[in-house]
């Protein structure tokens, strides 16, 4: 349902099992057990399930990624991969294949795109 412009509800697709709020948000879902809140916060996904994503673009580029936690600005935004948690403005950005990581705070893992079991913890952490 879309009341002023934003979608509230299951998002895209009517999944029972999805929460949706937020303009353009979970615009192209299939996948089921998603929460996203936020501008375009999942805004790609269409079969990734099981995924969190709460702030302003927040896995904008996840189509088929699983079980993943996204809470900050932007973070996990080219995510498409499965495991990882992200919390922070910018956290983890440019991860795109990398599974199983952990970044907290700004910019954490920023430029991480492909690198896996990663743990970063801290305001610019291992951001090139």
């Amino acid at each position: 349902m879309t009341v002023n412009g934003i979608t509230v509800g299951k998002g895209k697709g009517s999944v029972t099992t999805n929460t949706a709020l937020g303009t353009e948000t979970m615009l192209s879902n299939t996948g089921g057990d998603n929460t996203a809140v936020g501008w375009r916060s999942l805004y790609s996904n269409t079969s990734g399930s099981n995924n969190s994503a709460f702030g302003t673009g927040t896995m904008v580029a996840n189509t088929t990624g699983k079980y993943n936690t996204a809470l900050g600005y932007n973070t996990l935004y080219l995510n498409n991969a499965n495991n990882n948690t992200g919390v922070g403005f910018y956290a983890m950005y440019y991860n795109s294949t990398g599974a199983y990581n952990t970044a907290i705070g700004g910019w954490s893992a920023y430029y991480n795109q492909s690198g896996n079991n990663n743990t970063s913890l801290g305001y610019y952490s291992l951001y090139a």
